[in-house]
């Protein structure tokens, strides 16, 4: 027989979790055993609301819900916990009539009376809230008049000290600009240079007390995903965490019928998850669809997955613990993001290469150095309440997770890091890569031209440190990978003035140094990283570093066109189209995870 206490859940939520009997037998029997009517959710048409608690803590914890019948007459439904039941039992028995206005539900079922109810509200509530109560913080309109006007005025001082290199004001500008590349490439040699200090994120104490652990909440947005569901359901149910402690919502698009298909065929008798189904609203948006399941999320944390993931089964307990470690002050934990395809095309293997040294080299250094993070769009483990506090997902930015990085770090709270990973799968082919990494360029351009509308603000609240930082990673990688065809370009010119005229080649040699020095950090920074993870073999891809960048330069170009055109539009990543190692934390013994 199960002890119930040692997960520190009731006995009948171990035996529903531990799958002994389903939750609709349990509350049937107890149905019965009260003598009540057992009601499910479609019967529920007619309910009331109540305004002690509100509307969000009715959807979140609510185990009882009023209706009207047929009749008129007022009915309470409820799902009453382990101490309530002999109570109300008695009050049965002493009160005549009773019975006739009371009934017996499922928890599940009170919720979707509740959700079916207030659809609409929720709704816009997802669409809307941050751009009505934080506006300063919502891409729903990209850019004001100044900063484009703005914007427009450096790339024309760009262009005229480019083709005017021998002026003085061109000169300075020539030096600034190749100062301040030099500087973005050395934050990313100083993660390089520091990786090894990253192993003081190894191997957390993860023998815990499940009676001590909290609720925790996984919430995943998908769609168009019928294929990959199943081995979502069978990841996610590898969790080393208490079942009946898991709130894991699947949270998908009204018309994917598909997928909502294969998801309730594959979490039937898997009490842990929940799909919640989003109407469709503007925009159309990851984002969108993970704050309308927000204020359902009942857990003390909250993790983000996408569908295609494959997470380390001690993952959750590794970033519970680092956060009951660490301050308040710490509210977000990032784990790292690792390819399992890197083997199937050059273009997998370069995104292995660029993952491995974002997620094992720059995050955990920047975080150790307490800068701002531009989260990773996946394994975000966070304090519920404090995602809540701060407006949560913006729907009309195409990189809600780089967004959230800095509005976190606006706020005076940290990212931290972990190094349980989670496994993803690369785009394998040119198209879906292109469309991907156009939807991340936009992102970060939204990022930017956001955070940059009240300068001396975000100068306060980030530090100069953390300003400054903010536009190594952000404003100089989006100019860098506009600008990186035109530098090249631009040192053949340099050189044939200097050559054919005698003009003296300053820009262009700075320039061609700079380059080496990017290309030079950029393959030591993937070599530590992937060897960090038993993966040098696919290090030589590096020297191919030249020709990919001039890829991202193309999706940069795109994403900017997108940016005026199509600013919320969400170009889908299609997943499951590729073989892939399976759960590769099992299968391979060398690794660090």
């Amino acid at each position: 027989m199960i002890d119930a206490s040692q997960s520190g859940v009731e006995a009948h939520e171990e035996m529903i979790y531990s799958g002994q009997i389903t939750n609709e037998q349990y509350y049937r029997c107890l149905a019965d055993y009260l003598k009540l009517d057992f009601v499910k959710a479609k019967q529920l048409q007619n309910i009331q609301l109540t305004k002690s608690k509100g509307i969000i803590h009715a959807l979140r914890y609510s185990s009882q819900i009023l209706h009207r019948d047929e009749t008129g007459a007022l009915i309470l439904v409820t799902a009453p916990k382990r101490e309530e039941i002999e109570r109300l039992r008695y009050q049965l028995t002493q009160l005549h009539g009773l019975n006739s206005r009371i009934a017996i539900a499922q928890p599940s079922e009170i919720r979707q009376a509740y959700l079916w109810h207030l659809n609409k509200t929720l709704s816009q509530h997802a669409s809307q809230m941050l751009h009505r109560q934080m506006p300063g913080f919502s891409a729903y309109q990209v850019a004001s008049g100044g900063i484009l006007v703005f914007v427009v005025l450096v790339m024309f001082l760009l262009i005229t000290s480019a083709v005017t290199p021998t002026s003085l004001p061109s000169l300075v500008l020539n030096s600034i600009i190749a100062f301040v590349f030099f500087l973005s490439v050395s934050l990313r040699f100083g993660a390089a240079f520091t990786l090894q200090n990253n192993k003081e994120r190894l191997q957390p104490a993860l023998v815990m007390e499940a009676s001590n652990l909290p609720v925790y909440s996984v919430l995943v947005a998908a769609y168009d995903e019928a294929s990959i569901i199943p081995s979502l359901v069978d990841a996610l149910s590898n969790l080393n965490w208490p079942a009946a402690k898991l709130d894991i919502k699947i949270i998908l698009e009204e018309d994917d019928q598909p997928t909502i298909a294969a998801a309730r065929l594959a979490i039937a008798e898997r009490p842990a998850f929940e799909i919640i189904i989003v109407p469709p609203r503007q925009p159309r948006t990851k984002p969108r669809a993970l704050n309308y399941a927000l204020p359902l999320a009942r857990g003390e944390c909250l993790v983000i997955y996408d569908a295609e993931d494959r997470p380390h089964p001690d993952q959750l307990k590794a970033a519970y613990h680092k956060l009951t470690q660490t301050t308040h002050e710490v509210a977000c934990i990032q784990a790292p993001l690792l390819i399992d395809n890197a083997e199937h095309t050059w273009l997998s293997a370069m995104f292995a290469l660029e993952y491995a040294g974002l997620f094992d080299g720059v995050i955990p250094a920047f975080a150790r150095w307490k800068l701002p993070v531009l989260l990773g769009g996946t394994s975000n483990h966070f304090r519920t309440k404090v995602l809540r506090s701060i407006g949560a997902w913006d729907p009309y930015n195409v990189t809600e997770d780089a967004d959230i990085g800095i509005r976190l770090k606006r706020y005076g709270y940290r990212v931290e890091v972990i190094d349980l990973p989670t496994y993803e799968e690369a785009p394998a082919s040119y198209t879906i890569w292109l469309k991907q990494r156009t939807r991340w360029f936009k992102g970060w351009m939204q990022t930017s031209l956001v955070h940059m509308r009240a300068p001396k603000r975000i100068f306060s609240q980030l530090g100069w440190r953390g300003f400054f930082t903010f536009h190594l990673i952000s404003t100089s990688l989006l100019v860098s990978a506009l600008g990186y065809p035109f530098f090249l370009a631009l040192i053949v010119y340099h050189i044939h003035l200097a050559v054919v005229f005698g003009a003296q080649p300053g820009f262009a040699f700075a320039m061609a140094l700079n380059l080496l020095f990017a290309f030079v950090t950029y393959a030591y920074l993937s070599y530590r990283t992937l060897s960090y993870r038993n993966q040098k073999s696919h290090s030589w891809y590096a020297l191919s570093l030249p020709f990919y960048w001039i890829l991202l330069s193309f999706a940069a170009w795109r994403a900017l066109l997108q940016l005026i055109t199509a600013p919320h539009t969400w170009e889908k990543t299609p997943h499951g189209k590729v073989p892939r190692i399976k759960f590769p934390w099992l299968s391979n013994k060398k690794s660090k995870a």
